[in-house]
């Protein structure tokens, strides 16, 4: 599987784990909303995590969540390729 790569401009091609866990990272320490935990109990910002070799998202309430949110990977192709928006 050929994963992304930011010179080919190429953004139908997936992200390797250490570039999903990046964009995570990256999406967190933004100004988006940052993705936070959905088990009803409490509103903790989420953070990757690497469970049975998937990447995730985890609370420390214990809460893991599977599915990222594909604007996720999107915001950060988009800043590899673009570079970030100034102001």
């Amino acid at each position: 599987m050929e994963f992304f790569n930011e010179d080919e401009n190429d953004m139908t091609k997936p992200l390797n784990n250490i570039d999903k866990m990046k964009a995570i990272e990256s999406w967190q320490e933004s100004e988006m909303h940052p993705l936070t935990c959905g088990n009803g109990k409490c509103r903790n910002s989420l953070q990757d995590d690497f469970v049975e070799g998937e990447v995730v998202l985890s609370c420390v309430c214990g809460y893991i969540q599977k599915k990222i949110p594909e604007i996720v990977y999107t915001r950060y192709k988009r800043l590899l390729v673009d570079g970030p928006i100034s102001e």
